[in-house]
């Protein structure tokens, strides 16, 4: 009986395989493109290639006060945070020290595009990243903790509410 079976079956596996391999052999015209090697280009054709002679010149992007103080607002936010976050977890002090270093730039480069009012409260914002960055190279054990956590969140709060490119609008100089 298993015999019969298999002997009926066998034809029909017999045509499947050779449907198959017919099948493989006509493929389809972009599939036989794809393994057939081409012949190589003309060098003539490579030679009507016309290099551009005369470059365009793109005006430069001028940036005005405002554009400057928001880019270097939200640097100056990213390394404030950057240091908060870290300042618990990661052991390497000279990493939260460039933050601060980072901060401190962002800060002066805010002040030069800003007038008196926004400018003082820059710079009280500035003595007190000063003052954790004096505190942070300290050894670990000298530091005092709970004055440059409280420090951070009183820098935090400062800039998130006071030092808003929208908030100081008025006072940018006027170049």
């Amino acid at each position: 009986m298993m015999r019969q079976f298999l002997q009926s079956r066998r034809p029909l596996a017999v045509g499947a395989l050779c449907m198959t391999v017919l099948f493989m052999y006509s493929g389809c015209a972009p599939l036989k493109k794809k393994f057939i090697r081409q012949k190589k280009k003309d060098k003539a054709a490579l030679s009507d290639f016309v290099p551009v002679l005369e470059p365009e010149v793109y005006p430069v992007k001028t940036m005005g006060p405002a554009d400057i103080y928001g880019q270097k607002y939200a640097l100056l936010k990213v390394w404030i945070s950057d240091f908060a976050d870290n300042y618990a977890t990661i052991k390497n002090d000279k990493r939260m020290v460039g933050d601060l270093e980072s901060a401190l730039k962002a800060i002066e480069e805010m002040l030069a595009q800003v007038v008196s009012p926004v400018s003082d409260g820059l710079s009280t914002l500035k003595n007190q990243i000063v003052w954790v960055h004096d505190e942070f190279v300290k050894p670990a054990s000298f530091r005092n903790v709970s004055k440059i956590n409280s420090e951070l969140r009183e820098i935090e709060r400062t800039i998130n509410k006071e030092f808003k490119p929208k908030a100081v609008s008025e006072h940018f100089r006027v170049q």
